[in-house]
């Protein structure tokens, strides 16, 4: 069987594209023929059963339209594919009439959803239009008996089945566990990673960074526009000698951060949150916001702090630097083992065959 999976945007390694290499691992070593379609350069290397073809940038402003006009160009490589694996972080499906679509859900979709329905003045909002139009064209498709929807968490399926009356099945992320399990005695310090943009809830976060004055680690990945929201957050911050900013660091570097650190910090909501678990498989405290996926991957109520609170938060991390919430942690490496490597492949795997088979 022909299987094409589609990440347009491979230039980081966030979690959904550990996500897609963890697929493209299980796929190798099945008998299927698997072509990889993205518009950046990636490290995967070619095979006999696996080829990658990248579609050429088009122009690097007007991130949405860019995105768009690529996405179409990927789109129409694709016809000769029996299945399509969508695998994109954000909103990356399009619509093809009677070929098999799964979407890996990284995300709600709230998002799209809310920005079909903006109102953008001047000229970029006649561009956007088109956008806006070719994503609410696309959503209207989401029901498809040939379109199945996976989610990364019970928070992002409970979510898309509210706001588009849609099921999906949950397949947890891939963690590597292994990588990150840790014999290394903990320091007094808190360690957040994260990605330099204001989504992730950095008015709440910068708060926290100055009221805390232990020595704290920041450890984000920027790219494009984000490099100068980055620039304004270290310039802020500059005077905070206990405060210490990463950006685009080696996975080594990031690994030997965490296992140094006694407390994880988490400033945003996330559909799933990786990061999270690989904190407490290197032995880390986590201490997560009372919201979205952060109930499945912490699920002890003591370590989630009110939402934007920042009394309780500042209260929970020093009671985590003071080791109150040590006996947590047995629990929460038992509760990870779920999110390994091998069982995302199992899980997806099984998952393919069995919309191959209907």
């Amino acid at each position: 069987m022909k299987i094409g999976i589609i990440h347009q945007f491979l230039d980081l390694l966030g979690g959904a594209e550990r996500t897609t290499s963890a697929l493209i691992d299980a796929l190798k070593k099945t008998n299927h023929d698997i072509t990889l379609y993205t518009s950046t350069d990636t490290e995967f290397e070619k095979s006999k059963k696996f080829e990658i073809k990248k579609i050429n940038s088009t122009m690097p402003y007007l991130w949405k339209l860019k995105k768009q006009i690529e996405n179409k160009k990927i789109y129409s490589k694709v016809n000769d594919q029996d299945l399509i694996i969508v695998m994109d972080g954000g909103f990356g499906f399009r619509f093809l009439p009677r070929k098999k679509i799964i979407l890996y859900c990284h995300s709600t979709f709230e998002y799209e959803k809310k920005f079909i329905d903006q109102k953008i003045p001047g000229w970029r909002g006649i561009l956007y239009k088109i956008v806006q139009n070719d994503i609410k064209n696309n959503l209207k498709h989401f029901n498809e008996e040939n379109i199945h929807l996976i989610s990364n968490s019970e928070f992002t399926k409970n979510s898309i089945k509210k706001l588009f009356g849609v099921d999906s099945k949950i397949i947890y992320p891939p963690v590597n566990l292994e990588l990150f399990s840790n014999k290394i005695v903990k320091t007094e310090k808190v360690v957040s990673i994260t990605r330099y943009a204001p989504e992730k809830n950095f008015t709440f976060f910068s708060k926290i960074l100055k009221c805390c004055e232990v020595d704290f680690s920041v450890i984000g990945n920027s790219k494009l526009k984000q490099i100068e929201f980055y620039d304004d957050l270290k310039k802020q911050l500059e005077n905070y000698k206990n405060i210490h900013l990463y950006n685009n660091i080696s996975q080594k570097s990031l690994i030997e951060i965490l296992f140094s650190s006694k407390v994880y910090f988490h400033p945003s909501i996330e559909t799933f949150g990786i990061s999270v678990v690989e904190s407490i498989a290197s032995g880390c405290i986590p201490i997560v916001p009372d919201n979205s996926a952060h109930k499945e991957t912490v699920p002890f109520e003591e370590l989630r702090y009110k939402e934007n609170d920042e009394n309780d938060a500042k209260m929970k991390i020093e009671a985590a630097l003071r080791g109150d919430f040590d006996k947590y942690l047995p629990e929460l490496k038992r509760h990870i083992e779920k999110f390994q490597t091998k069982k995302f492949q199992r899980n997806i795997l099984e998952f393919i065959e069995e919309i191959m088979i209907t």
